[in-house]
């Protein structure tokens, strides 16, 4: 990129800093590391390139360098912004973001951006940067930010720290395990399938949800070695349940960056030949962000997937922005509707709306329902009044683990072959 590198720019930073208050950005091209693996390193450097020149272009007197991987640091005195560093990242990423055409690859730049004062948020360059990047980091679940660095960062900056050194652990030794939550048929109760929950529990940091740890894989690039190891654990354990006479699939979470991965069809094929389960009984549900971030790559590795025989569900259905406008174009069997629909469905006249509408297109275009979230008895008859066609929560049961469920679809498996017709 011809920028300055970590060392100099923070010795650039420092030097404006001796002279006025500045503000400091820390920048990440969102999906770099994705750009590498199925695109090549070549285009992976002629984004970064792109991204330095438009920086460059847009900020021609600022502080700039290239602070590794997809990440760049900027940052300019305060009063050439007015101080007002939330309008320094925004006119960041107007700057930088939109499309990019690199020879016959086209693309699209999109940054998170965490933003510091200087001397407000620390006194030296190096503590600035750090700040800036922790800030960053929140930025990418805040659809890119800018995010102002607060005091609070630090300590999550820690526990993210703590929490990333011992998932590499956790991933090597296979201590993320998976618990199972069944879904039944609202038309008649019967078991329609189950679904795997990663689960974790450190022996110094406690149970640490799939929220938590599932971007810092992501983040850190051990997500492939982790969907690997749950989706093998999760057909092992429906492989036994087919054994005992249950036929019931299982459903396996899948990233956005696991499904955009060139080689994930061919992990999925290996994991089904080797636990010798059928293609139909594994459903992977991807979430709508995937779908709506890489709507062609997407769509093609969801075809690849289906012509194993693999079940598709999108999760977490109507969070998105244009969620009924693609549906008729992804080769998917199911739809799940998001919790947040249900937990005030009862009372909440849009809520039922919604979930109507989902239905309905659903259904027109061949596709299943499934609500999640579902707490109580008010709820699941106001469901099945909707439409919907498969429940899971709570009321139905909690995740359990793999021989407790089995045990649990014996029991149902009695109790169905009990009652009367």
């Amino acid at each position: 990129t011809g920028l300055a590198n970590l060392r100099q720019v923070g010795h650039e930073i420092d030097t404006v800093l001796q002279r006025a208050p500045v503000i400091v950005a820390a920048i990440t091209v969102d999906g770099f590391r994705e750009v590498n693996d199925t695109l090549g390193h070549l285009i992976g450097d002629e984004l970064l390139s792109e991204v330095a020149e438009r920086l460059q272009r847009a900020f021609p007197d600022a502080v700039l360098g290239r602070i590794g991987g997809g990440r760049f640091a900027i940052a300019v005195p305060a009063d050439q912004v007015a101080g007002d560093a939330a309008l320094f990242g925004l006119r960041l990423r107007t700057s930088v973001e939109g499309g990019l055409q690199i020879g016959a690859v086209g693309t699209h730049v999109r940054l998170s951006v965490g933003c510091v004062k200087g001397p407000d948020h620390g006194a030296d360059a190096a503590t600035l940067l750090r700040r800036a990047e922790t800030a960053m980091y929140s930025a990418r679940g805040a659809q890119g930010g800018p995010v102002l660095w607060e005091p609070a960062y630090e300590v999550q900056g820690q526990r993210r720290m703590a929490v990333v050194m011992a998932l590499r652990d956790a991933v090597a030794t296979g201590a993320i395990g998976v618990a199972f939550q069944p879904k039944i048929r609202a038309s008649d109760g019967s078991v329609a399938g189950v679904e795997a929950l990663a689960r974790w529990t450190h022996p110094a940091l406690g149970g640490i949800s799939p929220d938590e740890f599932i971007p810092l894989a992501e983040a850190s690039g051990l997500i492939g070695i982790l969907t690997n190891s749950i989706l093998r654990q999760s057909l092992t354990a429906c492989r036994g349940w087919q054994r005992r006479g249950g036929r019931v699939g299982v459903a396996v979470n899948v990233s956005a960056s696991t499904i955009l991965d060139p080689d994930f069809v061919g992990e999925v094929r290996r994991a089904l030949v080797e636990t010798g389960l059928e293609a139909e009984l594994l459903t992977l549900e991807l979430t709508e962000s995937v779908v709506l971030a890489e709507p062609e790559q997407a769509a093609e590795r969801m075809s690849e997937l289906r012509r194993l025989g693999v079940r598709l569900s999108i999760d977490d259905f109507g969070t998105g922005y244009s969620s009924l406008t693609y549906l008729k174009g992804l080769p998917i069997h199911e739809v799940k509707i998001d919790r947040g629909f249900v937990t005030h469905l009862v009372r909440d006249a849009a809520d039922q709306a919604v979930v109507r509408a989902v239905v309905d297109i659903a259904h027109t275009l061949g596709m299943s329902v499934v609500a999640e979230g579902l707490e109580s008895t008010e709820q699941k008859q106001l469901l099945e009044r909707l439409g919907v066609d498969e429940l899971q929560g709570f009321l139905v049961a909690r995740p359990m683990p793999a021989l407790k469920m089995a045990s649990w679809l014996r029991g149902e498996a009695r109790h169905l072959m009990s009652a009367p017709d």
